[in-house]
């Protein structure tokens, strides 16, 4: 059984200042996740003096793209609509998935629909049913957030979380998510910089991870 604990989750990159609001859910995981955004794009200020007068101008926040990585043989069409993938007894460490779709210019992409599967514990895949597998839709201001646990070693590859994002109205983008640390396998030719996620520990050994998914305006 997994131990209730409680997450602070603030979403990093070019994501604008957050409130949270205190969310339980199914998999007993208790966790303070974003939940009205202030502004939708913050900027920084960059001042020049000309002809002895101070003029500042906004410089755009920028966000690096989202690489694609390969969809791989064992994705699912028609996985269930839900923001936990954690099922009763089973096994492995649980990890909170947070984090914004957006565009290079951190503008949101509200509605845009993720679709994830991953291994379990051990490595292997769910070919037969949906575990480990669901989609979800990022709200208003582009945040989403999936409960799971940490993805299993694949023979051959580092522990990785597919993922089809499609915001609205654009085509599907696909890719995958990977940790840092040697724990979670040796990087081979698919895994990029900008597709790991950042990971903390939190009480109880438990985890939280922040990846933010990043398209073009």
């Amino acid at each position: 059984m997994f131990m209730i604990i409680a997450i602070s989750a603030t979403l990093v990159g070019c994501a604008s200042a957050t409130s949270s609001g205190n969310i339980q859910v199914d998999s007993q995981i208790e966790a303070n996740v974003p939940t009205e955004e202030r502004s939708e794009t913050e900027t920084q200020l960059t001042a020049e003096v000309s002809d002895g007068e101070l003029q500042v101008e906004p410089t755009p926040c920028s966000a690096t793209l989202t690489p694609s990585n390969p969809e791989g043989p064992f994705y699912s069409p028609g996985a269930p609509e839900r923001i936990s993938l954690i099922e009763s007894g089973m096994a492995g460490t649980p990890v909170l998935l947070v984090g914004r779709v957006m565009t290079t210019n951190c503008d949101p992409l509200p509605g845009a629909l993720l679709d994830f599967w991953q291994t379990d514990v051990y490595g292997e895949y769910d070919n037969e049913g949906f575990e480990l597998r669901g989609m979800l839709f990022a709200d208003e201001n582009g945040n989403y957030q999936l409960e799971t646990i940490l993805p299993g070693l694949y023979p051959g590859r580092p522990a990785h979380i597919h993922v089809k994002v499609t915001p609205t109205g654009r085509a599907e983008h696909t890719t995958q998510i990977y940790f840092p640390g040697s724990q979670f396998g040796d990087a081979d030719d698919f895994v990029d910089s900008a597709l790991i996620a950042a990971l903390e520990e939190a009480t109880g050994g438990n985890f939280i991870a922040t990846f933010n998914f990043v398209m073009s305006p």
